[in-house]
């Protein structure tokens, strides 16, 4: 899989080339591309025109994730609007850059742990006047399910929500698994938003 790296940072490239070997190229020009050869796209956020570029990109179906050097949960709803499909820190790890694939590739959207409890945060307090939905899916869950869904979708991570409710991480993740297949959402996002709607 041929990895397009798309910023002025030649700095950078020596990171990403860890996570992907000689399958990156990072390029600070879109003349004279050959995009028949690109199956993944890397942008950087303060590419000239990034907005444009990402639409234009997403339009001819190329997978798009937007690096940052200062992600932010502002920034991260503005580019998934456009059509990214993941926003993550510039200088991750390169098996979280791998990870980040394995999860677009998915059909997942990415957001690295830290900036999506911030946005499930900011979802619930932009919210937090009006009632939770009584939905009828919710019948669809058992008790400690529910009480799992409720503590994800304020914000609380795996660790937390297990320590609260004395089980294991593994049994949070089963019961999460559960929620996600009974309510038909994909994420934590779309969990705090479907409870919070």
């Amino acid at each position: 899989m041929k990895h397009l790296f798309i910023g002025t940072q030649p700095q950078l490239e020596t990171q990403w080339q860890a996570a992907f070997s000689s399958d990156a190229q990072l390029i600070n020009q879109l003349e004279g591309v050959d995009w028949s050869f690109v199956d993944f796209i890397w942008l950087m956020d303060d590419f000239p025109g990034v907005s444009a570029l990402l639409k234009g990109l997403r339009s001819q179906s190329f997978p798009v994730v937007i690096l940052s050097l200062t992600p932010s949960v502002q920034a991260s709803l503005r580019f998934f609007e456009e059509g990214a499909l993941g926003y993550c820190h510039a200088l991750a790890a390169p098996s979280m850059l791998q990870h980040v694939v394995d999860s677009v590739q998915a059909g997942d959207i990415w957001l690295g742990a830290e900036l999506m409890q911030q946005m499930v945060h900011r979802l619930v307090k932009a919210q937090e006047s009006s009632q939770s939905v009584d939905l009828p899916q919710l019948g669809l869950l058992t008790a400690k399910e529910k009480l799992v869904a409720e503590l994800v979708a304020k914000g609380f991570t795996n660790k937390e929500v297990a320590k609260q409710l004395a089980i294991t991480d593994r049994t949070v993740k089963a019961h999460l698994t559960a929620v996600f297949d009974k309510l038909g959402v994909r994420d934590r996002v779309h969990l705090a938003l479907l409870l919070k709607a």
